[in-house]
């Protein structure tokens, strides 16, 4: 690498964190998996040891996360298609450490219920990956009390999602392939409107906000269903007066 990429790093984190990247790059490079706590009935590493016939090193920053120590054909074998771990570098996991932290920070404050679930949007979702992370954690944490909804705006790259995500299996997932651009432009003209609306149908700002946001996902999840911009207005307003009557 550049010797001013180094330089700068030095400077950033310091020499002795500078050579553990170097030592890093130079070496081999890692094979990590992070199994599917839904589709497992056992302990985490014996499953791992049963589907690699090795014992596995943890991921100290995901609770599903392992190091294998050489990597297998993947693609050979069953556990994977039926969707039992995904194969995923373990330095991408870290967002599902940052996520779990800020999920379980945000539920002291706030109670989840079949009835008003928490609804999560990954915008820049594929291949699946992250989604996945998140819905194992949303799961864990919430129940059934979530909507997790994927979108990714390439068409072929959604496709690939869409199957990661069905292998996954958790149904509390949706897959859009939408641009938010144009989705953001049309709500910018409206947004004040739809919270002014719901403020005058709930009588309070929190909920009137819970409301609008609520009905924005909603409507973020069946987008793809509109097929005149000129019908966005009163479709909005229809879904957020639903949110308030709820």
């Amino acid at each position: 690498m550049d010797s001013a990429f180094w330089s700068y790093l030095k400077e950033a984190v310091g020499e002795e964190n500078t050579e553990k990247v170097r030592d890093a790059l130079s070496g081999p490079a890692s094979v990590s998996v992070r199994l599917n706590p839904n589709k497992i009935s056992e302990p985490a590493q014996d499953a791992l040891a049963r589907i690699f016939s090795v014992a596995p090193d943890p991921v100290i920053w995901s609770p599903y996360g392992f190091y294998l120590p050489e990597r297998p054909q993947f693609t050979l074998d069953p556990a994977l298609h039926a969707g039992c771990y995904y194969v995923q570098d373990s330095s991408a996991m870290y967002v599902g450490h940052a996520f779990r932290r800020s999920l379980r920070s945000m539920l002291l404050s706030r109670s989840v219920s079949p009835e008003n679930p928490l609804r999560v949007l990954d915008l820049c979702a594929a291949p699946g990956g992250k989604t996945t992370d998140l819905a194992a954690s949303l799961r864990a944490e919430c129940g059934d009390s979530f909507v997790l909804v994927a979108n990714e705006i390439m068409k072929q790259r959604a496709t690939v999602l869409a199957d990661n995500v069905g292998i996954w299996g958790d149904p509390s997932v949706v897959v859009t392939s939408a641009d938010p651009g144009a989705f953001a432009e049309l709500y910018r003209e409206i947004y004040r409107d739809l919270y002014h609306f719901a403020y005058y149908m709930l009588k309070h700002a929190e909920d009137a906000k819970d409301a609008v946001g609520d009905a924005v996902m909603d409507a973020w999840a069946s987008i793809g269903t509109k097929k005149k911009e000129e019908a966005f207005k009163s479709w909005m307003f229809s879904i957020v007066s639903n949110k308030c009557k709820a």
